[in-house]
C-alpha cells in the first residue's frame, strides 16, 4: 500500500501515478469502483468545487484507494487538511 508523500504530492497526482502503475483509465476505474468518470476526473484535476458533499468523497476515495491500493485514509486527510 502506498503512503503519501510527505513533500506533499497533490492528490490528483497520487490518484494519476497509482492508476498508471496499474495501467488503469478513468473509464476502467469508474467501472471497477462505482465511482462516476466525472467525479473521477473532478478529483484528479483537483475541482472540488465540482464534487458533493466531503461525506461522499471520503466513500469515494476509500472505494478508490482500495482499488488502486493506496491508503484511504490517508487521501481522505489530505484531502480534508488541504480543502
Amino acid at each position: 500500500m502506498q503512503t503519501l508523500q510527505t513533500n506533499r504530492e497533490s492528490l490528483g497526482t497520487l490518484i494519476v501515478d497509482a492508476m498508471r502503475m496499474k495501467s488503469m483509465s478513468v473509464e476502467k476505474l469508474s467501472v471497477i469502483t462505482g465511482v462516476s468518470d466525472r467525479i473521477l476526473n473532478n478529483l484528479i484535476e483537483e475541482r472540488y468545487e465540482n464534487i458533493p458533499p466531503a461525506p461522499y468523497v471520503r466513500g469515494y476515495l476509500l472505494k478508490i484507494a482500495g482499488v488502486l491500493n493506496l491508503d484511504g485514509e490517508a487521501l481522505w486527510a489530505d484531502y480534508v487538511k488541504h480543502n
